[in-house]
């Protein structure tokens, strides 16, 4: 796929904007719950985890959780996959708040 290849090279502007046309067209053609669809929105919350949009990527890692659990079951890798993702998360958001809370001090 284009936009992986636009991610191993650091283009991630434009590796998320294939993403999206690639999300747009698996909604269209298999629907809004397909895994592929949801592999799709799983790789555009990691990418919005790497590009430091947090509040984004929380809303599709969310979404691709919710989806794959429904799916395919919470051992599955896919669905730990994107837990593991949630976590980076995580990780990245207490970061933040303790890098704010220091410039306060």
């Amino acid at each position: 796929m284009a936009s992986a290849l636009y991610l191993r090279q650091g283009k991630l502007e434009e590796a998320e904007q294939m993403y999206e046309q690639a999300l747009a067209g698996y909604k269209r053609v298999v629907g809004p719950d397909h895994i592929s669809t949801l592999g799709t929105v799983d790789s555009i919350g990691a990418l919005y985890l790497t590009q430091g949009k947090l509040v984004e990527a929380k809303q599709m890692l969310d979404r691709a959780l919710a989806g794959f659990s429904s799916i395919l079951g919470e051992q599955h890798v896919d669905t730990v996959k994107v837990m593991d993702d949630l976590a980076k998360l995580c990780r990245l958001q207490e970061q933040t708040t303790r890098q704010e809370n220091d410039g306060v001090r």
